[in-house]
């Protein structure tokens, strides 16, 4: 059985990665999928699903998977438009043995009712959405001023209520959060420039969140500091004979701090500092040959995460304590980065008029560091220490994308799926289990289905 602490450390890298809409798996997995989106403002009714499966195992412990599915209705008029939007999510992270479990889901429908109205040189969207199982709206206003034929500022804020469920399950020490749900105020700064040659965007979100909700009796949250911070800023080069030139580059910062109190309102895991730092960089070339419309895309993305904690056995059970050889508490400083850079090749058919099969071939290669230090102490006397270093150093793997984009009169249907594929790992040192247990494990896989029909 793992030590505890690897437990207790995963499930608190996962909450906070996770359940606080921070960075998923599936952008590493399948990077660069949704980096480049046009956005339709034609009158429009449509459905769509998405289903990502990271990980899962058919004995049932462990289960990573994302789903996101719903319909969107779009009329448009001569100075704005009306939208609306209904969206079911859900996600899960879960790892399941004997003696111990741990289990975050995000489970939520939402609708959103927005309008758009063009004033002159300003463009209003304000958006009005409902989350289930959360009394009260979520508002949000973006205002558009486009003061010159190639310049638009952006400016905005939303507030918006996200549930979530946390479990975490030790022998007989149960911590469970239900109903709870993370509060975002965030604002937006941007900024278009654009002519017949190109166009950049900017775009800023500062986001202060917050814990709340009707909190179980067993347990609870303490949040002192809860940050993300996104920059957005990608363009697109026109050039001569339908050729375009891409590129983007991403940012996204959290920072967190936080207490996960017992039922006696102890804390049992003290976040002293959590933060996590992604970046994004791509380039993409897109070019048409006869008949077959070609694009070449490299990417480069890194996450640096710092997680230093502190975690009272005594407050968790005996079990635990005796581990860490009765220790009264333990300290942890967990740091580590996460590299990757993709090749891609794109091909798509032009040779019908109305349907449009597409294949994508991507080469990713990964290096992983991350170090956990583990050191016990009684009275500030250091009784158990342990620093170890990730084994998995780095990863070799393909994607295979295939799809169908069919355009018949005023509908459009669009499939694809995606495999990853790994084919090399890397190891610090190779280590040879006693005995080869054979699992059944799939991952990997992403299935995006999109049903358009364009209303005159």
């Amino acid at each position: 059985m793992p030590s505890p602490f690897l437990f207790l450390t995963a499930g608190i890298f996962c909450m906070l990665s996770i359940s606080f809409a921070q960075y998923g798996s599936a952008d590493w997995l399948h990077p660069g999928t949704n980096i480049f989106t046009k956005k339709d403002t034609s009158s429009l009714l449509q459905l769509y699903n998405n289903s990502h499966i990271g990980l899962i195992n058919y004995n049932d412990s462990l289960n990573v998977s994302k789903y996101r599915q719903g319909f969107k209705y779009v009329k448009k008029f001569d100075d704005g438009m009306v939208r609306f939007n209904y969206n079911e999510y859900r996600s899960t992270t879960e790892f399941i043995k004997q003696d111990y479990s741990f289990s975050i889901k995000n489970n939520y429908s939402e609708a959103l009712l927005g309008y758009e109205i063009n004033k002159g040189i300003i463009t209003a969207n304000v958006d009005i959405a409902k989350y289930s199982s959360i009394h009260g709206l979520s508002p949000s206003i973006l205002l558009s001023a486009n003061l010159h034929p190639g310049l638009i500022c952006r400016f905005g804020k939303s507030i918006s209520k996200v549930p979530f469920k946390l479990s975490l399950n030790y022998t007989d020490f149960i911590y469970s959060l239900n109903n709870i749900y993370t509060v975002h105020e965030i604002f937006y700064y941007g900024i278009t420039l654009k002519n017949e040659n190109y166009k950049i965007d900017y775009l800023m979100e500062e986001d202060d969140w917050i814990i709340s909700g009707n909190e179980s009796l067993l347990s609870s949250i303490e949040l002192y500091t809860g940050i993300k911070r996104n920059m957005y800023l990608h363009g697109v080069y026109y050039l001569k004979n339908k050729r375009e030139f891409k590129w983007a580059y991403y940012q996204r910062i959290n920072r967190a701090e936080l207490d996960f109190n017992n039922n006696t309102n102890s804390p049992f895991i003290k976040i002293n500092n959590f933060t996590n730092d992604n970046y994004i960089l791509l380039f993409g070339y897109q070019f048409n040959v006869p008949q077959y419309l070609l694009n070449i895309s490299f990417s480069k993305q890194e996450s640096d995460g710092l997680l230093s904690n502190r975690i009272y056995p005594s407050r968790i059970n005996n079990d635990l304590e005796t581990f860490f050889l009765n220790g009264s508490f333990i300290n942890n400083k967990d740091i580590g980065y996460i590299k990757q850079d993709m090749l891609a090749f794109r091909i798509e058919s032009l040779k019908s008029s109305f349907y449009y099969p597409f294949f994508q071939l991507d080469w990713t290669k990964d290096k992983y560091d991350i170090n956990l230090d583990t050191k016990g102490y009684t009275i500030g006397i250091p009784v158990y220490i342990n620093n170890q270093t990730l084994n998995i150093i780095g990863k070799e793997a393909i994607n295979l994308r295939f799809g169908l984009k069919v355009l018949q009169n005023n509908w459009s249907f669009v499939a694809s799926f995606s495999q990853h594929i790994p084919y090399k790992i890397d190891f610090k040192e190779k280590i040879i289990p006693p005995e080869k247990v054979e699992e059944e494990i799939y991952g990997g896989g992403l299935f995006q289905l999109s049903i358009i029909k364009y209303l005159n």
